[in-house]
């Protein structure tokens, strides 16, 4: 099975040129950011887990995200800001599921979303669907 290559598929789809134009536009307009990161990897994260999903099992074996590399850490342009809400890290693909999202959305009350992300058929799918 062939793994995408991230650094290819956002050049293939211009993702950072996207986001420059993007995110400044929704911070001049005042739309309050959060931001959903993905769980970082870290030594026995998943240990002594019982129900991994494929996609952690996957993530466990390749160390996808690990603290303090690429992919593991926010992007320098893309980052939080002050006002940003950083939400609670999700374990698999749902914003929602084990988060705070959910509550920090009624909190700042916020009724409509759009969703941003790197990859659409697992993260922001499965969070837009959340909703």
């Amino acid at each position: 099975m062939n793994r995408l290559n991230i650094g290819e598929v956002n050049e293939w789809i211009s993702f950072y040129d996207n986001m420059h134009k993007l995110i400044p536009a929704v911070r001049a307009a005042h739309i309050q950011v959060f931001i959903v990161p993905h769980h970082r990897w870290r030594e026995g994260a998943f240990k002594g887990w019982k129900h991994m999903n494929p996609s952690q099992i996957r993530a466990n074996e390749d160390q996808d995200f690990a603290a303090g590399t690429w992919g593991g850490e926010f992007h320098p342009e893309f980052g939080p800001q002050e006002g940003d809400v950083i939400v609670l890290e999700h374990w698999a693909q749902s914003g929602f599921a084990n988060t705070d999202l959910d509550s920090q959305l009624k909190q700042h009350g916020i009724q409509k979303i759009m969703l941003v992300g790197m990859i659409a058929n697992t993260c922001i799918e499965a969070t837009g669907r959340f909703v």
